[in-house]
């Protein structure tokens, strides 16, 4: 019997509330409650926002300083990867490269993600990516860290 996946969304916080690796945590969690249910030889895949723990993020990123990276979303990622969400930061976001790609915040319409425009992000306010063509590469200065 072919079934769709279930698909999960969790946060998990320490005692200061800063974000615990979602990956590492949720695998510990897992295994625990399979090993619970003498489990432990079944085959299994967990999903969190639609992504397998295998594949936990939709960019790939890379560190520049402490408080800027480099993120680069793939021309094949999943549109319903993109989900709104929201950050414990603010954030400058600038493109480095990308057509046709967005970015909208709450209550307000999407904007097209260009060169020409950086787009601030204040902490706490749910946002989301639109997917374009090609890959959209973006510079992230996180201020007030």
């Amino acid at each position: 019997m072919d079934t769709e996946p279930t698909y999960i969304e969790h946060t998990i916080e320490d005692s200061d509330g800063e974000p615990i690796d979602l990956d590492i945590a949720v695998q510990e969690e897992f295994k625990t409650v399979m090993s619970i249910l003498n489990m432990s030889d079944v085959p299994y895949r967990v999903y969190v926002n639609k992504r397998t723990l295998d594949d936990m993020l939709p960019y790939d990123e890379s560190q520049i300083s402490e408080n800027v990276k480099i993120r680069t979303f793939k021309s094949n990622v999943d549109s319903g990867e993109l989900v709104w969400h929201r950050d414990r930061e603010d954030r400058i976001v600038e493109v480095i490269e990308g057509n046709g790609w967005m970015v909208q915040l709450d209550n307000d319409l999407p904007k097209n993600l260009t060169k020409e425009n950086k787009v601030f992000i204040p902490k706490g306010v749910y946002h989301r990516i639109i997917k374009g063509e090609g890959d959209l590469k973006v510079k992230i200065e996180f201020v007030n860290v």
